[in-house]
């Protein structure tokens, strides 16, 4: 038979009369050539040297709900979680040996706890994320074994039904700790128990079992001996707890954050030989000065984040380093609902038409501060609508914003010049500075009442007013806060055609917390001025 040439075209879409809706498409990508599949499982499509790359590539973990198609942990068994995809990210991954951890279509219900460095964390197709108890959804912290330095999130719809909670958790973290001293050589029999798992001294040269440790030929290499049970995952510690050893000493850390460590109870049956530190690990109240989450950078690219109960968050941060957040659909989420920012030395939030209310602070006393010592927080194409925004600097900290709608209250306060709250092409409801001589600068915004409750000065390139007159010459109009300079000009209109000179407003008397507009002779009249400044 004859060869016959291909059949060209530029797509192909399949219909299926069973299910009608949705693209189906094979098509070459614009870009490179690839051959390209679409469908209603995959929205943004797939190449198919994508698809065979990630087969054959190093550092991918394929998580599928149901298990088919997924990858495999380390026993063998499909992934189908989230979080057994990050355990499954080895603790030494980072930016540069970073991994990809791909979630394929589907709901998955589970409280994420994110430690590993170096991850990517993207979907496949349209995938939700839950939480599964009364905790935030993905909680991320500076581990004992890995910090989060450089992490995306990326086309994931995240959502959190539980009030003071979030969609993403961001902070620093102290875990609580405690020890084990190995004071001298325990005897056959001697136990170790944390948390009501018992570990048994067996014999110097014995293989152990579960449940059991060997002992050595001196204190020191019985505390390696113990520390190697503790981390094996046979004995079931290894999601509760870490154990390392210098000498003699094992310390034990807890590998959830915060007080909920400090409940892990330590014994021994020989107090005085295999001594702890006490009943329980201690020390896990959150607290943290140069914390290293997110020095690289923290990324949410294109998250849907849906908090469904008034008072929870989209994204709550404290003690990071740098925070990115571009687009994503937020329009689902509940009235009532935040981001929240603290002490973090960058934060950028771009493209969120649907964002609600937002609350930005940086206070270098703070107990938790990230390593990088400066603040810089920019909002760009926000729109909150009806929303609030709350703005606070002490030590350190400044806010550019750029063709964003707040129509709520904005609160700014600060307490030196250096704390900068600067707008361009923005809408603002109510404003509100206070503080110590905090910077307001708006160029070419508009916005309602600016109440100034501090002592700090307010440029912008236009503000508007009127002056009523009844029956005086002069009347002086002051600054809702102080200008920084008399570089501005006042633009006057009288309502009345001026019968004689005297009649003609002119402005006087310019300082930077008011000038007078003056007649030639008592008037009794409305003036509207505009005050222009160049910035």
């Amino acid at each position: 038979m004859a060869v016959q040439p291909p059949f060209r075209s530029d797509a192909f879409e399949v219909e299926n009369a069973d299910a009608p809706t949705g693209p189906r498409l094979l098509e070459a990508d614009e870009n490179d050539g690839s051959l390209r599949f679409t469908d209603t499982r995959i929205p943004g499509g797939i190449n198919l040297n994508e698809l065979v790359g990630l087969q054959q590539a190093q550092n991918f973990i394929i998580v599928s709900p149901t298990g088919a198609g997924g990858s495999k942990d380390a026993n063998g068994d499909p992934i189908t979680t989230v979080q057994g995809a990050l355990d499954a990210v080895p603790t030494s991954a980072d930016v540069d040996d970073p991994w990809t951890v791909i979630l394929a279509p589907g709901l998955y219900i589970e409280d994420v706890y994110f430690l590993r460095d170096g991850v990517t964390l993207t979907a496949l197709g349209n995938v939700i994320l839950r939480n599964a108890s009364a905790v935030s959804t993905i909680r991320m912290r500076a581990g004992p074994q890995s910090t989060p330095r450089r992490v995306k999130f990326q086309n994931l719809r995240i959502e959190c039904t539980t009030a003071t909670e979030a969609c993403i958790d961001l902070s620093s973290a102290t875990f609580a700790i405690g020890t084990f001293t190995i004071a001298s050589l325990p005897n056959i029999g001697d136990i170790a128990d944390i948390n009501g798992t018992t570990l048994t001294a067996i014999a110097n040269g014995g293989v152990p079992a579960p449940g059991e440790f060997e002992l050595g030929t001196d204190a020191a290499t019985t505390a390696q001996n113990l520390t190697t049970a503790i981390n094996d995952p046979v004995n079931g510690l290894d999601t509760l707890v870490v154990a390392t050893v210098v000498g003699t000493v094992v310390t034990i850390r807890a590998l959830n954050d915060g007080v909920a460590g400090n409940a892990i109870t330590i014994s021994s049956t020989v107090p005085l030989i295999i001594v702890p530190s006490g009943a329980t690990l201690t020390g896990g109240a959150a607290a943290s000065t140069g914390s290293n989450l997110g020095d690289d950078l923290i990324e949410i690219v294109g998250c849907d984040l849906i908090p469904t109960v008034a008072t929870g968050f989209q994204i709550r941060a404290k003690a990071v380093n740098n925070i990115s957040v571009r687009g994503g659909d937020w329009r689902e989420g509940a009235t009532g609902t935040f981001v929240d920012v603290r002490e973090c030395a960058l934060f950028n939030l771009i493209d969120q038409p649907f964002a609600k209310n937002i609350t930005l602070n940086y206070d270098n006393t703070a107990p938790e501060i990230p390593v990088i010592t400066t603040s810089s927080y920019t909002l760009q194409n926000v729109n909150a609508g009806v929303f609030a925004l709350t703005v606070g600097f002490v030590g350190v900290g400044s806010l550019t914003l750029t063709d964003c709608t707040f129509l709520g209250a904005t609160l700014f306060s600060g307490d030196a010049a250096a704390r900068v709250f600067d707008a361009t092409r923005c809408r603002f409801g109510t404003f509100t500075s206070g503080g110590v001589a905090p910077s307001v600068i708006l160029s070419n915004c508009t916005r309602g009442t600016f109440t100034g409750a501090g002592t700090g000065t307010l440029q912008e390139t236009t503000l508007q007013g009127s002056a009523v007159f009844v029956a005086v010459p002069t009347v002086t109009v002051l600054f809702p806060e102080p200008q920084i300079d008399t570089s501005y000009r006042v633009l006057l209109d009288s309502p009345v055609a001026p019968a004689a000179l005297t009649d003609i407003p002119y402005a006087t008397a310019k300082t930077t917390t008011s000038f007078d507009i003056t007649f030639g002779a008592a008037q009794t009249t409305t003036v509207e001025y505009v005050v222009k400044r160049d910035l």
